[in-house]
């Protein structure tokens, strides 16, 4: 076991990488699409150009096998508009420029915490930034929750499962 310069314990051979777009590898983009791909959230045709266009990318990485994801997306203004209106809610979509988001992790490491440990270390670097998210996970909701993310407005979507989530900064 290994602790991060920020106390964060993790796994001799797992490492963070929390970097722009640009100076992310193309195997490891790839492997972050696989990912994502492989949660059924979101579909890898809407995810790959969400990546590019990014400001922030934050992988966990098990040997040379990215393991976990997060990204501090750069949502378009349609995209925003249609999600607070769907879900009914009060703020200011505005208030809100970026978005957290392709937060994942393989079903082979789920449980072990470094989705968590990513998004700790993540935080360093976004946590004076006001966001939204938007999860149809309960245990994602929750782990949001930790970070001070708060559910505003309605369930909304096909199946009524997905919930809007806030964050208003460290210093907002």
């Amino acid at each position: 076991m290994l602790s991060t310069p920020k106390g964060i314990t993790v796994e001799r051979d797992t490492h963070f990488i929390i970097d722009t777009p640009e100076n992310i590898t193309a195997t490891y983009k790839r492997q972050m699409l696989d990912l994502i791909d492989l949660g059924g959230q979101v579909k890898r045709v809407r995810a790959e150009p969400g990546i590019e266009n990014a400001q922030l990318i934050g992988l966990t990485v098990y040997q040379t096998q990215v393991i976990a994801t997060c990204c501090l997306k750069n949502p378009l203004h349609d995209y925003k508009q249609q999600i607070f209106k769907k879900a009914q809610a009060s703020r200011s979509p505005d208030l809100y420029n970026v978005e957290l988001g392709y937060i994942t992790t393989h079903p082979d490491f789920e449980g072990e915490k470094y989705c968590q440990h990513l998004l700790k270390e993540f935080f360093f670097k976004i946590s004076h930034l006001s966001m939204f998210a938007t999860t149809r996970k309960p245990a994602m909701k929750h782990i949001l929750e930790k970070y001070g993310f708060y559910q505003l407005g309605v369930r909304y979507g096909d199946q009524l499962d997905l919930e809007l989530m806030l964050y208003e900064g460290a210093f907002g």
